[in-house]
């Protein structure tokens, strides 16, 4: 479990989501060859409310993303915001609230390179909204690797 800071506010903290969600947990569910995760935090507003993100990168095809805060207000939010962009399926019994849409990333590393991703995004309230974000995969594998993440978070 994370500590107290974690769950008050974890941009600075950004080494505690790549120790508990290991490669072995995303490669269980997700198969192919996720690595040691590298990590980058910040802050942006593009769901309408002021949030805090951890992004984790296991491989060119699977990231996850961790954001604050975690309340039924921004999970709303952002549910939102993504209906305008996607077509989004709420996933029930997952968390707090679950939902999948379908997007884009883009992986410079080496050369730049986008791929189409299935995501999965999930609230548990009071520890954080994640997402995860993965090509090249079905929902299920990324729904089952979200309900292995649940206790964790």
């Amino acid at each position: 479990m994370f500590s107290s800071g974690w769950r008050s506010g974890f941009a600075s903290q950004s080494n505690l989501p790549l120790s508990t969600i290991s490669p072995a947990i995303v490669k269980a569910a997700l198969g192919g060859s996720p690595g040691t995760p590298s990590s980058s935090s910040g802050t942006n507003t593009f769901f309408g409310y002021k949030q805090s993100t951890v992004s984790c990168t296991y491989s060119a095809a699977v990231s996850i993303t961790y954001s604050t805060p975690a309340t039924s207000a921004a999970y709303k939010s952002t549910l939102s915001t993504l209906r305008k962009a996607t077509q989004v399926t709420v996933v029930a019994g997952i968390g707090d609230g679950g939902f999948t849409g379908t997007g884009t990333n883009t992986d410079c590393s080496p050369k730049c390179k986008t791929v189409i991703t299935d995501n999965i995004w999930v609230l548990v309230t009071g520890s954080t909204i994640f997402e995860i974000s993965a090509s090249k995969v079905t929902f299920a594998k990324e729904e089952m690797l979200a309900r292995k993440m649940v206790p964790l978070v």
